[in-house]
């Protein structure tokens, strides 16, 4: 199945903050932050910044409940300022 995904110019440009901004935490594992580790990126536009969420996939023997850190990676959400283009704040859900 085709599915066609569209971002705008600013939505692409908050993914790529919160990309850069991601790999460069310490405290999360290489291996945990390759992209291909994660079932899903979601941006979502608030009034002054833009959140995008890291969902990590599950192996069967993760436990089953939502948020917090699989053998995949670490759900983690980054906030980008719309003003700054910085990473004003980050949310782990555990």
């Amino acid at each position: 199945m085709r599915r066609n995904i569209r971002l705008s110019g600013e939505q692409t440009k908050a993914l790529l903050v919160a990309v850069e901004f991601f790999r460069g935490i310490p405290d999360i594992p290489p291996q945990k932050k390759e992209l291909a580790n994660y079932s899903a990126v979601e941006v979502r536009e608030e009034a002054r910044e833009y959140a995008v969420t890291f969902e990590p996939k599950t192996h069967p023997r993760d436990r089953t409940v939502r948020g917090g850190e699989t053998s995949f990676g670490v759900e983690i959400t980054l906030f980008v300022d719309k003003a700054t283009w910085q990473v004003v704040r980050t949310q782990r859900y555990m």
